[in-house]
């Protein structure tokens, strides 16, 4: 994501000149320009360019983790390759084909930092069939999977079987046009998210793979419990101060999806038909490739171009509100903004809060930010819907914090066990 190497770059001393130098060389780049220094054969020091209480969430990024400078100086590219790289988590990796992928436990990681499980060697299968990989785990082939979308639904696993629907970091919204009508009102914008019935849309429009969200924030990450959700009456409400009582005179509203999300509008069309007494064709739909829908509501797009609304969704680098709030551009402010949505002091705020070090009172600013944008009297830049989840099966014998591999960021084996005898006696 260009957003968070901008972020990257911009907080670490020094980096921010060496990207912009097209002259740099290995002495400007390992030299004294960057504030990073090694200050002993376990210890980093990095310095950073003002406080910034999410820098410890940002450096689980890929391009913070360090590296063996020599494996990658003796070998090149080649460095990555089974029999050269050199990794320092709890496995390395043993095997790497297009079939499978081999690690096992590294015997030189220590102790004391071991999550507690048994698992001494995992197998990776790589397939691309969703169906082929369900169908091998009920066979006890495999240890979990996802469950292939023809399956899903309000899924009951039997008793060998235990079910988690994982979420991820990933939002998903409506986002509106703040430069002409209808939701440069935010009585419109406020409307027009209180008719969503987020878990009827789930149910219905994406097959239960999700979770209902009223905020910026993934629902794991609520910090109050004050935002608006589906409510029709405070909807009609809304349009009514905006001067469109039951709909009367409301223009009509363009709305562009990627491809595939169509129905998206064609619900959100029947929701304000429902509980506004819009005509079904208050929102007229298209639907575009990725890229194009990304050209089509840049702000740099002529206004004829523009759509009045769109579909999009942010799924994370890393785990702090920050990366929802600057790095993702979803409410950012000002003629670069997508929503081309004025500043207030809500952004003076976001921004005050991302150089926060101490947690509770992080916390305390990012519940005021949240109650400014999607509280009753909020701002409704966009208009959240979901946070995208994972339907998975586990086997019985396969036990470890499942649930938490959100806040993990991902699957962390060393906390993971396996009952080797139930497994066994299950395959035979």
């Amino acid at each position: 994501s260009p957003n968070v190497n901008d972020s990257v770059i911009n907080i670490i001393q020094g980096c921010r000149d060496v990207f912009d130098d097209s002259n740099a060389d290995d002495r400007l780049v390992h030299g004294d320009t960057v504030g990073v220094v090694a200050l002993d054969s376990t210890t980093v020091q990095i310095e950073l360019t003002e406080p910034a209480g999410y820098f410890l969430s940002m450096t689980m990024l890929p391009v913070l983790r360090p590296v063996y400078r020599e494996a990658i100086e003796e070998h090149g590219d080649k460095w990555t390759e089974v029999e050269r790289i050199v990794t320092n988590g709890p496995y390395t990796l043993a095997e790497y084909n297009e079939h499978r992928m081999r690690f096992e436990r590294n015997t030189a990681y220590p102790e004391v930092l071991w999550h507690g499980g048994n698992i001494d060697r995992i197998y990776q299968t790589l397939i691309d069939d969703g169906g082929t990989i369900f169908a091998l785990f009920q066979d006890n082939q495999l240890d979990r999977t996802s469950i292939p979308a023809s399956d899903i639904g309000p899924f009951i696993p039997s008793d060998t079987r235990v079910f988690f629907k994982i979420e991820d970091y990933a939002v998903f919204y409506f986002g509106f046009d703040y430069s002409r009508p209808p939701f440069d009102n935010v009585h419109v914008r406020r409307a027009f998210s209180a008719i969503l019935d987020r878990p009827a849309f789930i149910e219905q429009v994406i097959q239960w793979q999700g979770l209902p969200n009223t905020q910026l924030l993934p629902t794991h990450l609520t910090l109050s419990e004050t935002y608006v959700g589906f409510d029709p009456e405070y909807a009609q409400q809304q349009l009514a101060l905006a001067g469109y009582p039951n709909c009367d005179g409301l223009p009509p509203i363009t709305f562009y999806a990627y491809l595939g999300a169509g129905n998206w509008g064609e619900f959100w069309a029947a929701s304000a038909e429902e509980h506004l007494g819009c005509s079904i064709e208050i929102i007229r739909i298209q639907q575009f490739e990725f890229s194009e829908l990304l050209e089509t509501i840049d702000s740099s797009a002529s206004p004829e171009e523009r759509p009045n609304a769109w579909t999009f969704g942010w799924a994370e680098n890393y785990p702090d509100p920050y990366n929802w709030y600057i790095d993702s551009g979803i409410v950012t402010c000002g003629a670069e903004s997508d929503s081309l949505r004025e500043c207030s002091e809500v952004d003076d705020w976001i921004r005050e809060a991302a150089q926060m070090i101490d947690p509770e009172q992080q916390s305390a600013h990012y519940r005021q930010i949240e109650e400014a944008l999607f509280g009753p009297e909020g701002e409704f830049p966009v208009a959240p819907i979901y946070s995208r989840t994972t339907d998975t099966l586990v086997a019985e014998w396969y036990t470890g914090p499942f649930d938490m591999e959100v806040a993990y960021h991902g699957q962390h084996w060393d906390a993971y066990s396996v009952d080797m005898a139930t497994k066994l006696a299950a395959r035979e």
